[in-house]
């Protein structure tokens, strides 16, 4: 259709309603089909349209449709917000003899909870009752989802309490949803005894309710033994933590004095098999560098070669930097050549640190020589070059016997 005009729900829903009219469902469905492709939305006449045709045609090839082929349909008019649709079908369902099941009211109750219309909520509650049909683990999650994502916490536990109480066990969904509840409303500590009671109790945790705390731990709490124990359980649970959180725990590890602690939480990543990004490698190397950790730091280095690991120009401009504040002058030249080896243009950057640790050791032959290097390799020399340089021709100068070489600017 496309190819002549550019069609909406308008164009397609009276096709699509003649079609099933004339018994040509197969063709609806597949017009059905291509308003999704093509990103137009159905509207509710569209899905009467379509649903009076299935219906329609089943009754001619003497198929009455079942409570399955019903609560199938109503879970879809429930999953687009047309809850009233998916009533009007329980309605019919009676009509034909049919009663509804928990999984009925199940898909039922989901959708009014979803559009928080707890009054009629509590009207099905009572028709379930009345019909003798006892709520479900999925019906109970249902409705602490919704109580949690609306903050009423004391009703989301009390209905917890009370799946105890009939001898409804919550799984990982419910207890999920309530911790993910506290974490949206700001309760994290109560977010964090839940799930220790759930890691307890060996129920699952998903990974955004681990990462969550986790980034509190870290963050408010500053309790990072703790924020590295769950982390320890995510991988046991081979689940993995997203980059980001993962370098701040690396840097505030780092921060905190915790080298170690954030070389073990690195290693154990790449250990699992999940990889680290360089943005995290580059962290943890920055930390070792500036704690004086040049050994540690270099060490890293040759592991990241070894298992891997991408490295760029802030990974060894970090390390040239540690070196040359340790006036390890010479390992910092040995880094530049290995940077070019690998492919790694040094920046200005690069030249600015080894100039500065060259100039500090009254090297300034070997200055000179690098200030004529990044000329040649057209980097523009900025301010921090200029006034390395001149300063360590000043101190040269001062303490005289050095000989110099012209510089040309």
């Amino acid at each position: 259709m496309r190819k002549f005009v550019s069609p909406d729900v308008y164009s397609y829903t009276p096709i699509i309603d003649g079609l099933c009219k004339c018994r040509r469902v197969e063709e609806a469905l597949g017009l059905f089909e291509e308003m999704e492709r093509e990103g137009v939305k159905p509207g509710v006449i569209t899905y009467n349209a379509i649903m009076d045709g299935f219906c329609k045609e089943m009754e001619r090839e003497g198929v009455k449709p079942g409570v399955i082929t019903y609560n199938a349909i109503m879970d879809g008019f429930c999953k687009k917000g047309m809850v009233d649709k998916a009533f009007e079908l329980k309605v019919k369902m009676g009509r034909d003899g049919l009663k509804g099941s928990i999984v009925t009211y199940g898909i039922l109750i989901n959708g009014l909870v979803k559009l928080d219309r707890f009054g009629d909520v509590g009207v099905v509650l009572e028709e379930m009752k009345g019909k003798g049909i006892v709520a479900n683990e999925f019906v109970y999650n249902s409705l602490i989802d919704g109580h949690c994502r609306m903050g009423r916490f004391e009703e989301a536990l009390r209905l917890r309490d009370e799946m105890l109480s009939k001898g409804l066990r919550p799984n990982s969904v419910t207890c999920n949803v309530i911790a993910r509840g506290y974490c949206k409303a700001g309760e994290m500590s109560q977010a964090e005894i839940l799930l220790q009671e759930m890691l307890t109790e060996r129920i699952e945790v998903n990974a955004g309710l681990f990462s969550l705390v986790i980034v509190w731990l870290v963050k408010e709490e500053k309790r990072l033994d703790s924020a590295v124990r769950l982390f320890k359980e995510m991988l046991f649970r081979n689940l993995r933590p997203q980059d980001s959180i993962l370098t701040m725990m690396v840097e505030e590890l780092c921060k905190n004095g915790k080298h170690q602690d954030a070389i073990d939480v690195w290693d154990r990543m790449l250990e699992k098999g999940f990889g680290v990004s360089t943005i995290t490698s580059n962290t943890l190397i920055h930390g070792l560098c500036e704690s004086g950790n040049m050994k540690k730091a270099v060490g890293l280095l040759k592991m990241m070669l070894e298992k891997g690991v991408t490295l760029d120009k802030i990974t060894y401009n970090t390390l040239i930097l540690g070196s040359c504040k340790e006036k390890q002058i010479e390992r910092g030249l040995l880094l530049r050549e290995e940077m070019v080896k690998k492919g790694i243009k040094p920046d200005i950057c690069t030249y600015n640190t080894l100039m500065r640790g060259l100039c500090d050791l009254g090297r300034m032959e070997e200055a000179a020589a690098l200030w004529n290097e990044l000329k040649k390799e057209d980097l523009k020399p900025d301010l921090y070059t200029f006034s390395t340089i001149i300063d360590g021709y000043c101190k040269a100068l001062e303490e005289r016997g050095f000989e110099t070489r012209p510089l040309h600017f």
